[in-house]
């Protein structure tokens, strides 16, 4: 799936000193987790972060009083000399996001918390549909009044697991409601001559957030409302899977041109995001090449624009025809490992496309380099696979468009994907590996990876291609753990508690687990989690099976068990 992007060109929006969008480069932006209220703390977080090279910064606010004392955060930092941009993060509160905007440079807000309470009706008319819009309205234009006298920009950042329940009511929760949802607030704003607005869609699921940004930039592009758009995958984790997963959402929006400010979320401290941002970012030319008409780009048949549409090759062993993708290793003679490493199949050869090298059943495997011609091959001879080399987006997309060839040729080889590396830093190599695989994961358009780097062993590569495959749930091998980075809204130890709910739970393949700092965003961010552990005020959790809060304020020494108890009465459970 590659949509196309005609004419997008983002206008240049002012946050404070720094433009964003246009032809700026991307910018780089983080969040502290320190209370709002401790200034020290947040100001000294705040310069470890602007060391590691952060542009802006985001502090939360949760009232008025705590809107007020970003005024003294900015103060202390302007007066030690650090003039960035600080943005506040306001749920629920239009009064605290008016008091906020009088001192800060951006305001970010959620749709779903300016709409009515959740609609439980099974239908709405229009006429509901657009008095609610009224409302919306109503309650937004004195912010807007606001902002246009103070300079302060708007960020609407959606979330997946916040809709309102109106548009839950409507498109359910999908990524097309997801743009819909911030659609509605940018026709608000634009019909109030307000323009300085940025856009965000934020999901845990890499597909979603792909999909509703993708949506999000044709509909702006339909309605000629241009606006930057911030990237990041929410509650992607911590250490190498977190790191992987947001590589694998931001590269491949920054892949098709979009996106003007990323914000990677880690389960850590904050000023550790800024590396791995600035890493993703360095790998794709500033401007980004998407700003630019790409209509004549040719668009695999197999695929719609926005759904997620496997590419159904012909099979060869059980590569391809459907299958999950595998992992491939093995320099001489080729095979498949499964997740715990052992050889699970599809043994084959290194071969050349014109000479069969041996008369032994097995695949075929044929190198192929993106800017060279197709492979003459004759799938009748042998059942053979088409591994593209790629070591950069230049060649990953260049990949994309062989893989468009193939199929309107009718040639429905099943293609791996091969990343070789020589960064001895396993999380440097696995971000780099994820920038250059994720975009067609994502876009469903291979059948396989292989990844070799002689800096580390070969287990260490193996499991970075399965966290690939994880991250863009083309493969499910692993737990899977949507864990928020915290804020100042936080009254628990987070990054213990998820390291310690790992530790628990880490064998229990193909569940999800939400670890959440608050009960503000935990219950909806955690969207599609199987189990969520959220904290619920000073060092309590209360534990959710799905979407349901089951235990209530457990002390937070007691919780992992508790968790573990929640699991067993569900049959979910099974010993390490």
């Amino acid at each position: 799936m590659h949509p196309v992007f005609k004419a997008w060109d983002p206008r240049e929006v002012w946050i404070g000193d720094l433009a964003l969008g246009g032809w700026n480069p991307v910018r780089i932006q983080s969040m502290t987790n320190t209370p709002t209220m401790d200034a020290a703390a947040t100001v000294a977080q705040c310069i470890r972060m602007i060391e590691a090279g952060c542009e802006m910064i985001r502090i939360t606010a949760q009232n008025i009083q705590e809107a007020e004392n970003i005024g003294l955060i900015k103060r202390e930092l302007h007066q030690k000399g650090f003039r960035l941009p600080i943005i506040a993060d306001v749920h629920f509160k239009p009064a605290v996001a008016e008091r906020a905007a009088q001192i800060v440079d951006k305001v970010r807000i959620n749709p779903g918390n300016y709409a009515d309470k959740r609609i439980s009706k099974t239908a709405i008319s229009q006429k509901e549909y657009n008095e609610e819009l009224e409302r919306i309205a109503e309650r937004l234009h004195p912010l807007l009044k606001i902002c246009r006298q103070y300079g302060t920009a708007i960020r609407i950042g959606t979330n997946h697991g916040s809709l309102s329940g109106r548009i839950m009511n409507r498109y359910g929760d999908t990524h097309e409601g997801m743009a819909e949802s911030a659609m509605e607030f940018v026709r608000i704003c634009h019909a109030f001559g307000f323009h300085k607005l940025v856009l965000s869609m934020k999901s845990s699921n890499v597909r979603v957030m792909v999909a509703a940004t993708r949506m999000l930039v044709c509909r702006m592009i339909q309605e000629n409302m241009q606006y930057p758009v911030h990237l990041g995958v929410t509650e992607a984790g911590n250490g190498p899977e977190g790191r992987i997963k947001s590589a694998c959402g931001i590269a491949s929006l920054l892949a098709d041109g979009i996106g003007d400010t990323v914000r990677v979320s880690l389960t850590e401290a904050p000023e550790n995001e800024i590396p791995v941002a600035r890493q993703i970012v360095s790998r794709f030319s500033k401007p980004p090449a998407g700003r630019l008409d790409v209509e004549s780009e040719v668009t695999p048949c197999h695929s719609s624009r926005f759904e997620y549409e496997r590419r159904i090759s012909w099979p060869a062993g059980s590569i391809g025809h459907g299958n999950v993708p595998v992992v491939l290793s093995g320099r001489q003679r080729v095979h498949s490992i499964d997740e715990y490493l052992a050889e699970e199949g599809n043994a084959g050869v290194w071969d050349h496309p014109e000479e069969q090298k041996t008369d032994e059943p097995c695949i075929r495997y044929l190198n192929c380099l993106p800017h060279q011609p197709l492979p003459a091959c004759d799938p009748i001879k042998s059942e053979s696979v088409l591994v593209f080399s790629t070591s950069s987006v230049s060649e990953t997309l260049a990949i994309r468009q062989k893989i468009a060839e193939l199929d309107g040729l009718g040639q429905a080889f099943p293609v791996v994907l091969k990343y070789e590396g020589h960064e001895a830093d396993v999380s440097r190599f696995a971000i780099d590996a994820a920038i250059c695989l994720g975009p067609l994961l994502n876009d469903g358009l291979c059948d396989g990876v292989l990844l070799e780097n002689s800096q580390l062993t070969s287990a260490e590569v193996n499991r970075i291609a399965f966290a690939i495959l994880q991250a863009t749930r083309a493969r499910i091998t692993q737990t899977e753990y949507i864990a928020c980075p915290g804020c100042g809204r936080t009254q628990y130890k987070l990054e213990e508690a998820l390291k310690k709910v790992k530790a628990a739970t880490a064998h229990l393949k193909g569940l999800k687990i939400a670890v959440m700092g608050c009960i503000v965003n935990g219950p909806g961010e955690m969207a599609d989690a199987d189990y969520g552990y959220i904290g619920q005020g000073s060092g309590k959790v209360t534990l959710y099976h799905g979407r349901k809060a089951v235990k209530k304020n457990i002390p937070e020494e007691l919780a992992v068990a508790g968790l573990i108890d929640l699991m067993k009465s569900q049959g979910d459970w099974q010993d390490p």
